[in-house]
């Protein structure tokens, strides 16, 4: 179980390395060993957390032209999800339009891992700390960032 509350993290980042723990996870779906210490200062995480430009834009530095990192739209995390990718995905009511709507996350990082449509709705399983949860795209959708970060030559690019 991988977590930004780990000993391995140092303290005084644990609060605000969601970002770079997500990106961890994701990493490690390819095979790539980065610490959590290491992608929070390569990122570019503050301790108010880690700014999806500033993600993309690091990322891309780090991981060079093997790898896609861009915004992604729903329907392009769906078909990342179908071919079996892990996908970042950001919670921020902070920067919402709507702050004061409810979300599953007020601010957080997590990796989505999987969907399914019940009724008519859009929901999503993802990852937090080890924490696998589900949440109702709809309720969140105001809130929600999808990133994708995937190698080059994978099924989806």
């Amino acid at each position: 179980m991988v977590s930004q509350y780990d000993t391995s993290v140092k303290a005084a980042w644990r609060d605000s390395a969601c970002g770079p723990t997500a990106t961890h996870i994701v990493l490690s779906h390819y095979g790539l060993t980065y610490s959590i210490n290491e992608l929070y200062r390569t990122l570019g995480t503050t301790r108010l957390g880690l700014f999806t430009p500033c993600l993309i834009r690091n990322a891309k530095r780090l991981l060079g032209d093997d790898f896609v990192v861009a915004r992604a739209s729903v329907k392009t995390v769906m078909q990342l999800l179908d071919c079996h990718l892990p996908v970042l995905a950001k919670f921020d009511c902070f920067t919402s339009c709507t702050p004061w709507r409810k979300a599953y996350y007020r601010y957080h990082w997590v990796v989505l891992t999987d969907y399914y449509l019940q009724h008519g709705q859009l929901h999503f399983i993802g990852n937090s700390n080890g924490n696998i949860f589900t949440f109702d795209y709809a309720t969140s959708a105001h809130a929600l960032t999808f990133v994708q970060l995937t190698k080059r030559d994978s099924p989806l690019r």
